[in-house]
């Protein structure tokens, strides 16, 4: 354990941060949209809108405690531009922060699609949809709903 540590101490200070973005991108997708699919894949059974946010916001709390310390905890490309244009962040570092950040959540969303791959093609039946019933576009998305029948989930 002393040796993991000493080698992330010795590590490039830019590459720790990116490193911890990386990692609370990651931890904060895998938990939020894991919690989706879950919803999502089991028709609102084992899960409803409230506790999907719920686990969205506990997600990005742990992300924020994972990474804090070592980045900030940025968490979002939009952020960490913000950031910069706030005087608060390096210019410099941005290109890299945005890089990781993206890195970690393909990862995270990649991770959630292996484990619930199953349970996709169960739901439905290989044909992927936006909209209906079976749609599963939105465990990996945000977008309103815009009939009243999809809103049928989200009430029960």
């Amino acid at each position: 354990m002393e040796r993991a540590r000493g080698l992330c101490i010795n590590m490039k200070p830019l590459l720790r941060e990116c490193l911890a973005e990386f990692l609370g991108v990651y931890i904060m997708i895998l938990m939020g949209v894991g919690s989706m699919a879950q919803m999502i894949t089991s028709k609102g059974t084992k899960g409803d809108y409230f506790s999907s946010t719920i686990a969205f916001a506990l997600a990005t709390t742990f992300a924020m405690y994972i990474c804090g310390g070592v980045s900030g905890a940025q968490l979002n490309p939009a952020v960490s531009f913000g950031m910069c244009v706030m005087g608060k962040h390096q210019w410099r570092k941005l290109p890299f922060y945005t890089l990781f950040q993206m890195l970690g959540s393909f990862c995270g969303a990649a991770t959630v699609y292996a484990l619930y791959y199953d349970a996709i093609m169960n739901l439905t039946q290989g044909k992927f949809t936006v909209t209906g019933p079976n749609a599963t576009a939105h465990i990996f998305s945000t977008y309103p709903v815009t009939s009243a029948s999809g809103m049928a989930l989200w009430i029960r």
